[in-house]
């Protein structure tokens, strides 16, 4: 049985897993980008869709090689799923993305920045 008080306990709890988690990170640089990304089940959403004060990224990130993502809690109820995940990735810069795509053999450090991930199932 799961009621709107047990959804705010869990939901709570997983905040401050979240905020317990981020304690214990490195500080963040000056300049740093948080991404949230959220997925839906395809068959049940219409491909467009982009719920209100989000927007589609235009931010090329990839996985940090030899990291995987850190799963802090999931909430399930009789409609709706989240997990909330946590990750290492590196950002290409637009030179980075020309060097690499013109000599894939000569690669340039890139940038490591934090990212939390918000995963709706």
């Amino acid at each position: 049985d799961f009621d709107e008080a047990s959804f705010q306990r869990s939901f709570t709890n997983l905040i401050s897993s979240m905020l317990k988690f981020a304690k214990r990170l490195e500080p963040l640089p000056e300049a740093f980008r948080l991404q949230l990304r959220i997925l839906y089940y395809d068959e049940r959403t219409p491909e467009d869709f982009i719920p209100d004060y989000f927007r589609d990224s235009d931010l090329n990130t990839y996985e940090k090689a030899g990291t995987s993502a850190e799963c802090l809690g999931s909430i399930e109820t009789p409609f709706h799923g989240i997990a909330l995940k946590i990750a290492g990735s590196y950002k290409l810069d637009i030179d980075d993305e020309k060097e690499s795509s013109q000599n894939p053999d000569k690669k340039r450090k890139m940038s490591i920045e934090n990212q939390i991930e918000c995963i709706d199932e």
